[in-house]
């Protein structure tokens, strides 16, 4: 669910409001967000207008696809080495400027038993689930 704003915690809590991905379609002309049979397009047209559309019923993706247009933040720096930077999960594809980010390669895998959230039935709801912690190898010039 993109964009639910109800929450507890505040806006510093992490992965509750879409934050994030608002930052991020703030300094896109384009951004595309595609997940099985759907996908959901931000455009800003020639009018500087931002227009939003939807679409369902696509031939099905294999897991998450996330396409961006970004030129430069306010800057005027160069955000591909930020983007690469990224750590995507195993079936997340994503695409800066037209130029996929490399997956890091996966240096061992842990079995843990973690507290997740998730939007359901009108409610915020913490179940602890099953899943599996990548390690990968700290990059060239970054702090692990």
């Amino acid at each position: 669910m993109v964009f639910v704003t109800g929450k507890k915690g505040g806006v510093t809590q992490r992965g509750r409001t879409g934050r994030g991905f608002k930052e991020l379609l703030s300094i896109t002309t384009h951004a595309a967000v595609r997940s099985r049979d759907q996908e959901l397009c931000f455009t800003v047209g020639s009018d500087g207008v931002r227009r939003v559309t939807y679409r369902r019923g696509l031939a099905p993706h294999p897991g998450f696809e996330a396409v961006m247009e970004v030129e430069h933040d306010e800057a005027g720096k160069d955000l591909s080495s930020y983007f690469r930077a990224f750590l995507l999960p195993p079936g997340v594809v994503l695409a800066v400027n037209g130029m996929p980010v490399p997956p890091r390669p996966v240096h061992r895998t842990v079995e843990a038993r973690l507290t997740t959230e998730h939007f359901a039935r009108g409610r915020w709801e913490k179940p602890v689930l099953a899943t599996c912690v990548h390690l990968v190898a700290v990059a060239e010039a970054s702090s692990p």
